[in-house]
């Protein structure tokens, strides 16, 4: 797992990128080693070495001069060695042909299978990693090789005889690749940061993008809050030549619509087995130590279930508060921990730590979020402990149906057909009210998902943009269009997953994780957001899912005998911080003063941003409305201020 970045030139008229500052804002992603490729200018040479290079390549490459460095092409690279720790996986990696370049973030877990079917067509290898198998693939099958992986990945490859750009993102997203692009140039990197540090993009707001992140707490992808600023999306692939000529693809899709499994209830419990083991065996590959998040919920409990059977002695890593019990899952996590027999490291955070880091997290969402996330907090307590990988268990609730509106989705069904009627009440329905209506108002499933999974009223959101963007449809159907179109799913439960996944994992989990896990230079993997899995559980009857009330039924029936009583049919509670009591205690100041410059940038009405925080203050308002506007302002001021870049220096 690594950081990423390269720049593609079209004409003259390109900036040069600052490869040194784009090395260096990507080292925590790769703190063990630096490469660079650049072709074209006065570069006798191709491969280079950097600062943060090991001994070893230091001796083989010459080291890159300057910052801005004339290239057509240029590859960045910041390694955190993970599997074949040696030199010799070192990157940019060329083919044995000479032709072929790649800088690759990710790891593709049936590397050794797939090396073996290479070995067999002839190919003879030099390391023992996975970057020389994934570029042999290419090499061989070219973008049909994306079929082949079972891994987490945003890759790039030049081919230096067609003159041609290649980037690839797995088919969840687990792995980030975002560009800018414009008649000069693209550039591309593993995180927007990393992009405005290079020198090639000015930061700028994209109001339409900004709108819609509000909704979710982050745009729905392609779109970014940033102008120019894109997002590769999962599972695609994008071509681009040296005339910036675009050809893209789609190599994988969420499942949707497909027929049901023909099996019988322990059959298919049985088959989940299966295929959970296989998942976790095989990201347990690696030459480090394997470490894993465990809230005590039943998602994690069963990954370091599994996990533990491969490596009795698993570090197990627990978050909790140091007073607010009623907010984590300590004390099943410790039963879990001794039942399965791992090391378990409990640690305690306090408001004191998070406010000190605060302005970190803040780069790490990189767009205003609602909420306070517990993913900086527990991957820098793994990096503490010299862990390099960590399972997680996200994914659970979106396979199997975890959360509430699985369960109240019949519900919605019976009362659909008095949208009509509800429409009339909507002038006089109390404001705490209206998202009740706006579910109801729902006229498809997907609608229905939207509507529940977003943070505001919409009536709220447009009145806080005022005419800075254009009112035309609604938020559900904006969504809508974007992300179904014309498809036909099996029922309501098929639409439920594919937008869960599509909406919710793809576009905030999995990419925030990892900003997250990353920053600490840890690397996150995700058994149960296998693509095989995602095929097998998009295949079975809701009613194995959810069933008289019991929600995720098929995985706590997976998992009996393995997983504590306690853990799989305990109230569902996760990790949160007790954020409005420290709005309303010791942020309040901080709260205040970020909501004061948000109201000075005069992009906003200001009027409402005073109505929120007001109403807050009488507990009319949901203390996430207020955050979201303190959020806000703190994007502005790292990302569009470029404040991130003056506090590095």
């Amino acid at each position: 797992m690594c950081g990423i970045a390269g720049f593609l030139r079209f004409n003259l008229s390109a900036p040069n990128p600052n490869l040194k500052a784009i090395s260096k804002q990507l080292h925590n992603r790769g703190p063990d080693c630096e490469g660079y490729y650049i072709e074209g200018g006065n570069n006798a040479n191709e491969f280079y070495s950097g600062e943060w290079s090991s001994p070893e390549i230091k001796k083989a490459l010459p080291p890159i001069s300057g910052e801005e460095v004339y290239s057509d092409v240029a590859f960045v690279h910041r390694r955190l060695s993970i599997i074949d720790v040696s030199d010799a996986s070192h990157q940019p990696m060329v083919s044995s042909c000479g032709r072929y370049v790649i800088c690759y973030n990710g790891e593709i877990y049936n590397y050794k299978e797939l090396r073996l079917e290479l070995e067999k067509r002839g190919d003879c290898f030099l390391t023992n990693g996975d970057t020389e198998v994934l570029l042999k693939l290419y090499a061989r099958f070219k973008e049909s090789c994306l079929e082949m992986l079972n891994g987490d990945f945003a890759f790039s490859v030049w081919d230096k005889l067609e003159k041609q750009l290649f980037l690839a993102r797995d088919r969840v997203g687990i792995k980030p690749v975002f560009f800018t692009k414009n008649d000069n140039f693209i550039f591309f990197a593993s995180d927007i940061k990393t992009i405005i540090a290079s020198g090639v993009y000015e930061p700028e707001v994209s109001i339409n993008g900004l709108y819609l992140s509000f909704f979710f707490g982050i745009a729905p992808r392609p779109e970014t809050a940033f102008k120019d600023v894109w997002a590769l999306e999962p599972g695609t692939w994008l071509k681009i030549d040296k005339n910036g000529k675009e050809t893209a693809g789609r190599y994988w899709e969420i499942p949707y619509g497909k027929p049901l499994l023909d099996l019988n209830y322990s059959d298919a419990v049985e088959q989940l087995k299966e295929k959970i083991a296989e998942a976790v065996e095989i990201r347990m590959r690696a030459d480090v130590e394997v470490g894993s998040f465990m809230s005590g919920g039943v998602d994690s409990t069963t990954i370091t279930a599994h996990a533990s059977k491969f490596n009795p002695s698993i570090k197990a890593f627990t978050l909790g508060h140091p007073r607010e019990s009623d907010l984590d899952e300590v004390q099943q996590a410790k039963l879990a921990a001794q039942s399965f027999g791992v090391t378990h490291i409990i640690e305690r955070v306090s408001q004191k730590f998070y406010l000190d880091n605060i302005q970190r997290i803040t780069l790490g969402y990189e767009e205003p979020f609602y909420s306070v996330s517990p993913n900086y907090v527990i991957s820098n307590i793994v990096k503490k402990h010299g862990i390099k990988v960590v399972l997680n268990g996200l994914g659970g609730d979106e396979l199997f149906g975890g959360y509430k509106y699985y369960q109240s989705y019949k519900k919605w069904l019976i009362l659909r057909p008095l949208k009509g009627f509800v429409g009339l009440l909507k002038p006089i329905v109390p404001k705490r009210l209206e998202k009740g209506l706006e579910l109801i108002q729902a006229k498809t499933v997907s609608q229905y998902h939207t509507a529940f999974f977003s943070k505001h009223r919409e009536s709220d959101v447009r009145m806080l943009f005022g005419i800075k963007r254009k009112e035309s449809e609604s938020i559900l159907s904006e969504i809508d269009r974007r992300y179904v179109g014309g498809k036909r799913f099996r029922d309501g439960f098929d639409a439920l997953m594919y937008m869960d996944l599509k909406n919710y994992i793809g576009n905030h989990h999995v990419e925030r994780t990892d900003q997250f896990t990353m920053m600490n230079s840890v690397e996150g993997r995700f058994p149960l957001l296998d693509h095989n899995l995602i095929e097998f559980a998009a295949r079975l009857p809701d009613k194995f899912k959810v069933n008289k009330g019991v929600s995720k039924r098929i995985l706590k029936d997976a998992v009996k005998g393995l997983v504590p009583l306690d853990c799989l049919y305990m109230k569902k509670k996760g990790f949160s911080f007790p954020l409005e009591k420290w709005m309303r205690d010791d942020f309040r100041d901080f709260v205040e003063d970020h909501i004061s410059c948000l109201k000075s940038r005069n992009i906003f009405s200001s009027d409402v941003i005073d109505t929120w925080y007001s109403d807050f203050l009488d507990h009319k308002r949901s203390y996430a409305d207020v955050w979201h506007l303190v959020t806000m302002e703190m994007w502005f001021q790292s990302f569009i201020d470029k404040g991130f870049l003056k506090d590095a220096e």
